[in-house]
């Protein structure tokens, strides 16, 4: 079997450099549905996977890493050697893309029927007519817009450019609604919100004034603090009443909100007003005398703890009946031509246009829903759907200027009885949805089955974590989901040794949350292998992995918990049985390759400790520096659950120990812990906590004296390891500015 470069080397930050600047200039393809992965990832492993083993390295890079212009219109060549010329991409637009710039003849086979339907239009009709059917479908999208645009007129303010709506809860002290905020900007810098609070009665009044600073919001340290009252009670207490009144539908509207101000297309912000509610009750009224066919589907588990349970309870009445005009008025256009374009750009409209599509003060827009936020902003559907149309059109235009001659054949999984599974996210759930409802596409699909090595195909009982794939013959290259490998670790190396298949190496891509594992077909290997040679081989892995992406900041830094996942799929894949005390053990009995795995964890925290080269001995104390470095500050919405059980066992501690450990495995700050009861003389966490509230109230001077003498050491340890975590993760936090002092006055007093 010919080895292939992935095998043995992937520039992991090459590639991760790619792939953050490729976010910062925009791709084409990124609205698009159906292409997954990024473009300088996709190209990665298509290249690499093609590429002989012999193949020098400064040779691949100029395709990997361009220097100048957009990455998707570098020129990609193969290295000369046994090159496979027919090469099958699962599911995923972008590895297509490459690999039929590289000059292959690629078969796309997809799983979902309405992406297939889409990329079939793409690959195919777009890209035979180019210019024409460029023309047409821009011209299509216009009619449609203008007929939203007669429909609206009533439900809508002429130039109204965004309706910024803010979720509230009532006080359980004095009634209030308590508006949620983080912070009061409507346009950073700009515009900022003053809070009328009534003495009486239970609503505040918006005032928005001009202003280069903002206040504090609502919501701060974990507590949301009622502005009339006082009185304060937990986020996680506030996200739970608020997803479980939403989960029992005890309102008609997903959440209950305020609208608090309007953005003018001039740029300019209002307070809302009454003619304001007066159209979005309009709207409500019509939604409810019509009986509208509205989008179904069932969302990532994600969505479901924020309490959303259907994909049609993304929406306010307004939104919903706005996108569900989009549908009627596509149909009465072409719909029967043009449906599966429509359902493209209504996808990306609702993803911006949702109960969860975050303001961003900054981009002065909204954002594509990740979790649970705190406001929305609400789009004027028409102006909305032409500002996504031209993104729509542009994407493909670009398209179809680099695809010159490429040519992909597209097949739904189950026409040629073949399928792996991929994971819906969220634009994936909606664009099947909105396609079904725009153009009755079939939600059915065939078996879900695998490749095995040598032929044939074997079943696998759920779908697994895979973002994309390339493969030939009994090779395979997949991209992993990162966020789901925990979870589904057994399940995985199961399925790979099932197969018929190893894997000859895996690869993380930081910032992208992906693994990237290419898959060979399994040779007999001997009978057993030492335990110890195991050991040494992850070992070995996790100090060359993490020597590859040591040197990344802020650039997703957290990615490298994926490192151990890397190390331990070779081995855990690649041997049967392991010598241990003189007895043989199958490496895929779950004690064994739990322990396979533990032992990579093992490592990366020891190695993120000597990264940040502080003298800590307490196991509470490293712990603490290890997550600050993989986690940093999380939100609520962004904890890292059963993740942190991996260093946990690394270090021997039990979460139970750990007072400042939530069990959604967020670790607490000082500032969360300002009223309890701390014990610095017994736990290090608690002492360094103790000293950054002396450092915030009474100055760094006195902080270290305050403290028990026998600690001391190991406070200015977690400063300067909490400190040298943030500035590994690009990011700042007031824990690790006082952090910051504390160690500063450390230095001071040594110096003196």
């Amino acid at each position: 079997m010919t080895a292939r470069k992935i095998d043995s080397w992937f520039p992991v930050a090459a590639v991760s450099d790619e792939c953050e600047r490729e976010r910062d200039l925009g791709s084409p393809v990124e609205v698009l549905p159906g292409f997954r992965s990024p473009v300088a990832l996709a190209r990665a492993v298509v290249l690499l996977s093609l590429a002989p083993e012999d193949t020098e390295e400064d040779a691949l890079l100029p395709s990997l890493r361009p220097i100048v212009g957009e990455p998707w219109r570098t020129p990609i060549e193969v290295p000369d050697g046994d090159v496979p010329r027919k090469v099958w991409v699962l599911g995923d637009g972008s590895i297509a893309l490459e690999a039929a710039r590289m000059g292959r003849e690629v078969r796309l086979v997809v799983t979902d029927p309405a992406v297939a339907r889409f990329l079939r239009e793409v690959f195919g009709r777009l890209f035979a007519l180019r210019e024409e059917a460029l023309e047409e479908l821009e011209e299509f999208l216009h009619e449609v817009g203008e007929v939203l645009r007669d429909r609206f007129g009533d439900f809508y303010g002429r130039e109204d450019r965004a309706y910024l709506w803010i979720k509230r809860v009532r006080c359980p002290g004095c009634g209030l609604l308590v508006p949620l905020m983080e912070h009061r900007w409507v346009v950073e810098g700009r515009y900022a919100l003053e809070l009328d609070v009534p003495e009486d009665g239970d609503e505040v009044e918006f005032e928005v004034v001009e202003a280069e600073e903002a206040g504090p919001g609502t919501v701060r340290d974990g507590r949301v603090t009622c502005p009339r009252c006082g009185r304060s009670r937990s986020v996680e207490g506030v996200r739970r009443d608020l997803s479980l009144r939403a989960a029992r539908r005890e309102e008609e509207e997903p959440v209950d909100a305020y609208l608090a101000v309007v953005v003018r297309e001039d740029g300019s912000v209002r307070p809302a007003t009454d003619r304001d509610l007066e159209r979005f009750e309009l709207a409500r009224e019509e939604f409810r005398r019509e009986e509208w066919e509205v989008p179904r589907g069932e969302p990532p588990e994600g969505l479901k703890r924020w309490g959303i349970w259907d994909v049609s309870w993304l929406f306010n009445r307004r939104q919903l009946l706005a996108h569900v005009e989009v549908a009627v008025a596509t149909s009465e256009v072409d719909g029967d031509r043009y449906g599966i374009w429509a359902a493209a750009v209504l996808t990306e409209l609702s993803l911006r246009n949702s109960v969860l599509s975050r303001w961003d003060p900054v981009t002065v827009g909204t954002l594509r829903p990740r979790g649970w936020t705190w406001d929305h902003g609400e789009l004027p559907v028409p102006s909305a759907w032409r500002e996504v149309s031209d993104e729509i059109t542009e994407a493909c235009r670009e398209l179809v200027e680099v695809a010159e001659d490429v040519e992909v054949e597209v097949v739904k999984a189950d026409e040629v009885n073949r399928s792996w599974s991929i994971p819906r996210d969220l634009p994936d759930v909606l664009f099947r949805a909105w396609s079904e409802l725009v153009s009755n596409v079939s939600a059915g699909v065939g078996e879900w089955k695998v490749p095995v090595s040598g032929g044939g195909w074997a079943r696998t009982r759920a779908p697994l974590p895979v973002v994309g794939g390339l493969g030939w013959d009994d090779r395979v290259s997949l991209i992993l989901r990162g966020d789901r490998i925990a979870g589904r670790w057994e399940e995985i190396v199961g399925w790979i040794v099932g197969c018929g298949l190893e894997a000859a190496s895996a690869w993380p891509v930081i910032g992208e949350d992906a693994l990237v594992v290419p898959l060979v077909g399994r040779e007999p290997g001997p009978e057993d292998v030492d335990w110890e040679g195991v050991v040494e081989e992850v070992r070995g892995s996790v100090r060359e992995l993490l020597r590859e992406v040591r040197d990344l900041r802020g650039r997703g830094w957290r990615s490298v918990r994926l490192i151990p996942y890397a190390a331990a799929l070779p081995p855990c894949t690649g041997v049967d049985v392991v010598r241990r005390d003189g007895d043989s053990l199958g490496v895929r009995h779950p004690e064994v390759l739990s322990e396979v795995l533990a032992v990579g964890w093992r490592e990366l925290v020891e190695a993120v400790l000597e990264l940040l080269d502080v003298g800590l001995s307490d196991p509470r104390a490293r712990f603490y520096a290890v997550y600050r470095s993989l986690w940093g500050y999380p939100r609520p919405d962004d904890a890292p659950g059963r993740e942190v059980g991996p260093p946990l066992r690394a270090l021997g501690l039990d979460p139970n120990d750990l007072p400042y450990l939530d069990a959604d495995g967020r670790l607490k700050t000082y500032r969360e812990r300002r009223e309890s009861r701390l014990r610095p003389e017994e736990d290090p966490v608690d002492a360094f906590h103790a000293a950054l509230l002396e450092v915030l109230e009474d100055g760094p001077g006195s902080a270290l004296e305050a403290l028990p003498e026998e600690v001391r050491g190991e406070v200015l340890g977690l400063a300067l390891a909490v400190a040298r975590a943030a500035r590994r993760r690009g990011e700042d936090h007031p824990e690790a500015e006082l952090a910051r002092r504390l160690v500063g006055v450390s230095a001071g007093a040594a110096a003196r």
